[in-house]
């Protein structure tokens, strides 16, 4: 960090496995196609500069996280990394993975519970609804949706139906993500949207819910109790 402007921020190389294979060299993000890549290689060069990184093990100064504001809470879960990446790079934020600072990263910790369960409907719902929402300034949503990003739709759905249980629930959570995304408009409407979906899926085991009133509990609560109740993996 002391190398590098007080602006920039870096991640370490991210390993993951018993065998310790490079999760995490640096990414990519594809905005009109609406999705990220990870290069599963170390960088050759003591920095590797990249578009993309991952909100694994990111390091950045007090004061440039402050002025950036944070994650945006009304994404709750995916793409909130990229969000932030983006906004970094616009307002003049250079972002490096370092090739000698190593991490092992347990993946999946908040999508899955192993291979017979897969992944969950909450990271179907959430990975979906905020592609399109963090994306939206750059690319119009339904283009990007049904065009420019059909492979990456495409390739969520059928992944969806490639589970080992509970596939055409998650692809109609993955529906749900989706037409969310596609009608949001605002943080505000956002909020709402994460607070009423994420009651839905379980995640907030005070709110009762009826199909005329949505809660209004705030995402930070959501995001606490699911987290400490380890609801988020538990379907």
């Amino acid at each position: 960090m002391n190398d590098l402007d007080a602006r920039d921020i870096v991640s370490p190389t991210l390993y993951s496995g018993h065998d310790e294979r490079v999760w995490f060299g640096g990414g990519k993000f594809h905005r009109l196609a609406g999705f990220t890549r990870h290069f599963h290689s170390a960088p050759r060069d003591r920095y590797r500069q990249v578009n993309f990184l991952t909100g694994a093990a990111m390091m950045m100064r007090l004061g440039r996280w402050r002025e950036l504001g944070g994650f945006r809470e009304p994404l709750f879960l995916y793409w909130e990394d990229t969000d932030l990446c983006i906004r970094a790079s616009r307002t003049g934020s250079r972002l490096f993975v370092v090739r000698d600072a190593r991490v092992w990263h347990r993946t999946g910790g908040s999508s899955r519970r192993g291979e017979i369960e897969g992944k969950s409907r909450v990271w179907y719902y959430f990975l979906a609804r905020n592609r399109l929402v963090v994306c939206a300034p750059y690319a119009l949503r339904s283009p990007m949706f049904f065009v420019t990003g059909l492979s990456a739709s495409l390739g969520l759905a059928f992944k969806a139906l490639r589970e080992p249980n509970d596939r055409f629930a998650k692809l109609a959570w993955l529906i749900r993500g989706s037409w969310d995304g596609l009608r949001a408009q605002n943080d505000a409407q956002l909020r709402t949207l994460t607070d009423w979906r994420a009651a839905q899926l379980g995640l907030e085991h005070q709110t009762r819910a009826s199909s005329s009133d949505m809660p209004h509990h705030s995402a930070s609560s959501v995001v606490r109790h699911a987290f400490l109740a380890d609801r988020v993996v538990s379907e």
